[in-house]
């Protein structure tokens, strides 16, 4: 509640918008008021259109400039507002009743978007996103654990856009739009995911190497909960055909489950994620197909509000809220 009042006010004072005859220090204050209050409002409204306070489409205010104690942020604002993109895109072809024609260039747009923020950031921050050797390299950086997140973030907006494609799973798209998806499409995102939830791993599995105990953010907890996710599901997958160690991935998942119990064990926020991956951990001990019926989705029929809700993540802030009018029954 005290978050949509903040955007509200923000947006009725204009913060949303560049004021060039305001001083160095306004004008920054402006900028990283109205951005905080983005990032916020993606992590409660997780690409649900109705749960939005403060739009993407309605901002024009630059990214907040570099000075040392915050410029290693904006790579973060970047890539963030990249991921409340393809959680809105996502939302918006989970209630798509109609193929759409323009997908595959859509996907192509935005993977090349992706590509000139992984420029930028290496140009201007000298430091390569992609790379899991990077994180590694600044462990004893004061600044640790934003380029922790930067790198985790970078991967995770990956998996969050290719994840669309894979067939059963319950962020996938419709079937009506699934049947329209080139073949090479397909194959390309089961091989993206395949790389990028690997690197989330190795960064979760370098993080136990680490001497000494950094705050991280709730968010690490979060990519390393759909990494799990993802992990435990491609191998599992009889429509995917793919030929991959199950065992190695009860590893990663073992390795993502102690990540969060030596950072994460006394918070709240994160209770419910330790207690859903510990599930699906001890699930996939058993018969793979028990571990792929409990990730999968049948593809259901559309059914306004309740679909999306059902399919909400565990830390959802809005799946714990358990908001839910009396139409659904």
């Amino acid at each position: 509640m005290l978050a949509g009042i903040a955007a509200r006010g923000a947006t009725a004072l204009r913060l949303n918008y560049e004021r060039p005859e305001l001083s160095f220090v306004a004008q920054e204050t402006r900028r990283r008021v109205l951005w905080t209050l983005s990032l916020m409002d993606g992590v409660f409204s997780v690409g649900l259109p109705e749960y939005e306070t403060i739009s993407h489409s309605i901002i024009y205010q630059r990214l907040p400039s570099s000075e040392d104690a915050y410029r290693d942020g904006n790579p973060n604002v970047q890539i963030a507002g990249r991921q409340h993109l393809m959680e809105s895109n996502s939302t918006e072809l989970a209630l798509s009743e109609q193929p759409l024609a323009q997908l595959s260039g859509l996907v192509q747009d935005i993977q090349n978007d992706l590509r000139r923020v992984q420029a930028e950031v290496e140009y201007s921050f000298q430091y390569n996103v992609a790379a899991t050797a990077s994180v590694a390299e600044k462990k004893d950086s004061r600044w640790f654990a934003r380029y922790l997140q930067v790198s985790m973030t970078w991967h995770q907006v990956h998996c969050d856009l290719y994840r669309m494609f894979l067939p059963r799973y319950p962020q996938a798209a419709p079937k009506v739009i699934m049947e329209t998806v080139e073949p090479s499409l397909k194959a390309h995102a089961v091989k993206a995911c395949q790389d990028h939830v690997k690197n989330i791993n190795e960064i979760l599995k370098g993080l136990l190497d680490l001497t000494g105990h950094p705050v991280l953010p709730s968010y690490i907890a979060v990519c390393a909960y759909h990494a799990t996710r993802l992990t435990l599901f491609l191998p599992s997958s009889p429509v995917l055909g793919m030929q991959m160690n199950m065992e190695s991935a009860i590893e990663s998942a073992n390795v993502a489950l102690h990540v969060l119990h030596r950072w994460f064990s006394g918070s709240v926020a994160t209770e419910k994620i330790i207690l859903d991956m510990q599930y699906l951990v001890s699930l996939s001990r058993g018969d793979p197909g028990s571990i792929f019926r409990e990730l999968s989705c049948p593809s259901p029929p559309l059914d306004h509000g309740r679909h999306r809700h059902s399919h909400l993540a565990v830390h959802s802030l809005v799946r714990q809220a358990n908001f839910m009018d009396d139409g659904y029954d």
